[in-house]
């Protein structure tokens, strides 16, 4: 008769324990979405380049939640914000978002001058600053 192997239980509690480590690693990755709840996420990802004017008509929700994005990296941005419409590659490995807050000149109704919102990334991939730009450098 065959003997089946009995693990420890001492084994069965360290790989829950990394599981568990894991688990709660990748879950604390994202930005936590209850600290920007006074902000409509899905509509401002929805304005690509601001087409539909509704990024400027949440200018003032976007100020509400400018200063929690600060220290936030990349994905979390993403999380928050939707991919960027450019992203440019800055000196010492910086690099920036920018989201149209008026229509884009490859809108219809764009302008050449419109105005932007720039998310600023240090070497780490942390957000260091956001400002306001009218048009752009890209």
């Amino acid at each position: 008769m065959k003997r089946i192997p009995i693990i420890p239980v001492c084994v069965l509690l360290m790989r829950f324990s990394y599981v568990s480590i894991l688990t709660l690693f990748f879950f604390s990755c994202s930005a936590d979405q209850n600290q920007f709840k006074e902000f409509d996420s899905i509509a401002w990802k929805k304005d690509y380049k601001a087409c539909s004017g509704q990024r400027l008509a949440m200018k003032k929700d976007f100020e509400q939640i400018k200063s929690k994005l600060k220290g936030l990296d990349q994905m979390e941005i993403i999380d928050v914000l939707g991919k960027p419409d450019f992203q440019r590659l800055e000196d010492r490995h910086m690099k920036s978002y920018l989201y149209f807050l008026e229509p884009a000149s490859t809108c219809t109704t764009g302008k050449a001058d419109a105005k932007t919102i720039v998310v600023r990334f240090n070497s780490v991939d942390r957000v260091f600053e956001i400002i306001y730009e009218q048009g752009t450098s890209f």
